[in-house]
């Protein structure tokens, strides 16, 4: 799996969807439940970096190399959060970014090359696209080509020479928005053009290879519905696709082939969530497991072959979301209290998932192959 992550919550929009928000400028850095969610640390945790702030993306190269993501301190006086783990332990590691910043994505190639992106300035109509590259020894910052207002959600990486980013343009009143995709080409960051319809964001991407690559988030109107946005990579620009479903944005996007494509987000007025799987031929609209008494809040896709993938999230009874897909079927797994915003994984025995808890702190979780922990 090429990790690709990022789900965020904004100010302008924030009563049209949980996860339609998500791929606009404006930023809450936090989750639909997170104000309900239980402090209390759940019996078997994996002892974890766990510090004040909240992880918004995690990838992982193998099951001793993992990088997450996100903010450190308070929503009022955040600054960017990077952890790394090394096969035994999380270890803070030095971010470039400035005060006020916060980071969203993360992508990793190798223990050598990794990148993160996200947000300055409050993530607001006044902020910029951050982006942060390790080359094995520490993070720099490069130069970012989007405007002011601009601000990235995810990245995914293919090679040292292709990766892409996707987030979103606001204006000075924090409404209108317009999608943003950059790619790396091995010296620089460059700005490719993407089809925006109406106001819409990107909240997630996957690349395949330098020919598919997926992206994914919502668009919105003052006068209509919000509805799901998919975008796919032919190679030579992007193209909107048709969605089977509606809904009101999809948060999160990941693959294994060109014939193996999952996305998740937020169902239409009928409530629950959405799953959506590209076959090499069309999105089609997958079953998921039925819900009695609470609200599910899907944040984040991971897969790595046909017959494993993981949903995360959250839900309205304050309870951290896992649902597995196992070839045939989503079923819902055994988790904690929490609030998850991603996942990484590298096999059917190893996973990440990423999140935060009510009393504003760092949460993680791993999978072992039986049990999260």
């Amino acid at each position: 799996m090429r990790p690709s992550r990022l789900v965020t919550r904004s100010v302008a929009v924030l009563a049209v969807s949980p996860l339609l928000v998500a791929a606009f400028a404006g930023i809450i850095p936090t989750t639909p439940v997170a104000a309900a969610v239980s402090a209390t640390r759940p019996a078997g945790q994996l002892a974890s970096l766990s510090i004040p702030g909240g992880f918004h993306a995690v990838a992982a190269t193998s099951a001793g190399n993992a990088w997450a993501v996100g903010y450190a301190g308070s929503f009022s006086s955040m600054k960017p959060l990077i952890a790394r783990w090394n096969g035994t332990s999380w270890t803070r590691v030095s971010s470039p970014g400035a005060a006020g910043s916060t980071l969203y994505g993360v992508a990793a190639l190798s223990a050598h090359s990794a990148w993160a992106v996200g947000c300055t300035n409050g993530c607001g109509s006044k902020s910029r696209a951050l982006i942060e590259r390790w080359n094995g020894k520490s993070w720099k910052q490069l130069r970012s080509p989007g405007p002011v207002g601009s601000g990235l959600r995810a990245v995914s990486v293919v090679s040292a020479h292709d990766a892409w980013a996707v987030g979103s343009i606001i204006n000075s009143t924090g409404f209108h928005a317009k999608t943003l995709i950059l790619h790396w080409n091995g010296n620089a960051w460059k700005v490719v053009p993407s089809p925006s319809p109406q106001q819409s964001g990107l909240s997630g991407v996957t690349a395949i290879s330098a020919r598919s690559a997926w992206a994914v988030g919502g668009t919105f109107s003052a006068t209509s519905q919000a509805q799901v946005l998919a975008e796919r990579w032919n190679g030579k620009k992007w193209q909107q696709v048709r969605s089977p479903a509606p809904g009101n944005g999809l948060s999160s996007v990941s693959a294994t082939s060109a014939r193996n494509v999952w996305a998740v987000g937020l169902g239409g007025s009928g409530g629950g969530y959405l799953i959506l799987h590209w076959n090499g031929s069309s999105l089609k609209q997958v079953a998921i497991p039925k819900f009695s008494g609470y609200l599910p809040f899907p944040s984040a896709v991971a897969t790595t072959s046909a017959s494993n993938a993981w949903v995360v999230g959250s839900d309205s009874k304050s309870r951290t979301l896992i649902e597995r897909w196992t070839g045939s079927s989503w079923t819902r797994q055994a988790s904690p209290l929490g609030t998850l915003s991603a996942i990484a994984a590298t096999s059917k025995s190893s996973a990440w998932a990423v999140g935060n808890t009510s009393s504003g702190k760092t949460l993680t979780l791993r999978w072992n192959g039986s049990a999260w922990r």
